[in-house]
Parts: C-alpha cells; sequence; structure tokens
C-alpha cells in the first residue's frame, strides 16, 4: 500500500509541475485509491476536482467541463475501461485534454490486451528494479530530478510508440511516458 500511496504523490507531483489546466477528473471505482490528502493538495494548488465513476466516464457530457483526465491505476480491472468508455477518453484525448494513466501491478496496466494510447506507449513486459529516474529535459522528467524508490521491485516496462517520448526509466527501462495523440 505505501508503494501506491508513493505512486499517486509522484504522479500529483508530476501533473503540478507540467503545468495542465486546472479541472481535473479523477476516475474512482472498487479498486482505485484517491486520498483525502490528493485532493486536498490538489485543491490547495488551485485545482477543481471531480469524481469520476466508471459509467461517468462513458458519457462526453460528463468530461465536456474537464481539462484533464487521471486513473490513479492500482488493483484494476482486467477489462477496463469498457468500449464506450474507451471511445470516449480517446476523443478527450483527442481534442487536446490531457490523459493520465497509471498502473500498479496488475489489471490494465500488465494484462489487458487493448492498450489505450499505442502511439505513445503500451505496457511491454514486467521488470524488477527499485529506482526511478527521469529521462530528458520534459516537466515531468525534471519532476524526477533524483532518483526515487517506489519501495519495492516490480515494474511495467513500456513498448513506446512513433508518438512517445520517455520521461522516467527503472533499471535502464522506460516505465513513463508522454505524447500528443491529437491534431
Amino acid at each position: 500500500m505505501k508503494k501506491l500511496y508513493l505512486v499517486v504523490a509522484i504522479t500529483f507531483s508530476l501533473l503540478v509541475q507540467t503545468g495542465f489546466s486546472k479541472t481535473i477528473g479523477l476516475h474512482k471505482d472498487g479498486r482505485s485509491i484517491i486520498p483525502d490528502g490528493l485532493i486536498k493538495t490538489l485543491n490547495d494548488a488551485g485545482w477543481e476536482t471531480v469524481i469520476l465513476s466508471d459509467a461517468d466516464i462513458a458519457k462526453e457530457e460528463k468530461l465536456a467541463d474537464l481539462d484533464m483526465l487521471f486513473f490513479t491505476g492500482g488493483w484494476n480491472a482486467y477489462f477496463f475501461p469498457k468500449f464506450e468508455a474507451r471511445r470516449e477518453i480517446i476523443k478527450f484525448a483527442a481534442s487536446g485534454k490531457g490523459v493520465l494513466l497509471t498502473g500498479f501491478r496488475s489489471g490494465y496496466s500488465r494484462t489487458a490486451n487493448r492498450s489505450m494510447f499505442p502511439q505513445v506507449g503500451a505496457t511491454h513486459n514486467r521488470g524488477n528494479a527499485s529506482f526511478v529516474t527521469g529521462v530528458g529535459d520534459s516537466p515531468m522528467a525534471k519532476a524526477l530530478s533524483v532518483p526515487v524508490t517506489l519501495g519495492g521491485w516490480d515494474h511495467m516496462t513500456l513498448e513506446i510508440g512513433p508518438q512517445g517520448k520517455v520521461f522516467a526509466e527503472c533499471a535502464g527501462d522506460p516505465i513513463g511516458a508522454y505524447g500528443e495523440v491529437y491534431g
């Protein structure tokens, strides 16, 4: 559990330092963890937060006023998200808005066979090491200015797509990527 909270904290740091817009939808289901501290920190930094259910992310009108979607990961369900939600998330990103997907050793981050944005990156393999380092000069890489340990060995490696840029590595394996999928 400590590992998951650290991943959420690092992810929040990346969000703040990348300078995205100020309204963020946080996906919450029975497998997600959204600590009160995360919401408080986002609100204190000027972000408006909206909690979204599985049903909400399949509805264009629920996403219309958001600037970013944040999927905190956790013990994700294998077939998440369903087709209707995937279509809305891809349309959301195609409109120029931000989507941050994280994962933790299971679910769509490891076993699902349908990558959300393969042109940026797709989960490829599982490796073992503990320190995450920033790569490149993007704001997300700069947020990882010193190696950070996640307190464990498991990490998911990425197959980087043609529009993907690596911002984080673990033991030389790419584990964080970003890119633009619209326009």
